[in-house]
């Protein structure tokens, strides 16, 4: 039994799946988003590997699989993440099994509008909000531009 929940899962590969839900106090009040990382390799057995809790009260990611980007060619798990106050951004995080879940970086969007969706196209990641679309460099997600929607 673990804390929380995962709405959300993704394989990574035959033994590994990622889940993307809310973390939990041990009375099951939620916390906000988390990842965590499955060993599934014995089916009746799962167990959670690693778990890293985000900077977020919710992730469109939870109802919405379109909203989740997993690269695997570089590890890349990409996903909104928005807190009440309307705030929001696209986390960026590399995942393993050997070094579990690491935070790359926070894309934000000016005027702290939602992201809402990313995608990969050659070595850069673009993530998009309902005011417009930034360009971010794949491995460090530093921002290369940003158009907005008229």
């Amino acid at each position: 039994k673990i804390p929380g929940f995962s709405s959300y899962l993704h394989p990574v590969d035959e033994s590994t799946l990622i889940g993307v839900g809310q973390a939990a106090d041990d009375s099951g009040r939620t916390l906000g988003t988390q990842v965590s990382l499955f060993d599934v390799s014995d089916p009746s057995a799962p167990r959670r590997i690693a778990q890293r809790a985000l900077d977020g009260d919710w992730s469109e990611a939870e109802g919405d699989h379109h909203a989740v980007l997993w690269w695997p060619a570089t590890r890349l798990l990409a996903l909104p993440v928005a807190s009440y106050d309307g705030g929001g951004a696209a986390v960026g995080l590399t995942v393993s099994r050997d070094t579990g879940i690491t935070p790359i970086a926070l894309v934000r969007h000016p005027g702290a509008v939602p992201v809402r969706r990313t995608l990969v196209v050659g070595d850069t990641l673009y993530t998009l909000s309902d005011a417009g679309i930034m360009a971010s460099d794949l491995l460090t997600l530093a921002p290369r531009g940003y158009a907005t929607f008229d």
